[in-house]
């Protein structure tokens, strides 16, 4: 199981190129950093409108 695992992996990662997966990774990154800012900005939206 394990064994067939790992060599779908690696014809995986053979058939894309090492910069295409780099941008992916890049892309996936970027979009979770901008989900973290989104989520610090409704905090600080709600801790407003709580003072208010």
């Amino acid at each position: 199981m394990l064994k067939e695992w790992v060599e779908e992996v690696y014809r995986r990662r053979t058939q894309i190129s090492g910069y295409d997966h780099e941008q992916r990774v890049n892309l996936a990154g970027i979009k979770e950093m901008l989900k973290g800012q989104e989520a610090e900005s409704d905090k600080k939206k709600k801790k407003k409108c709580a003072v208010q």
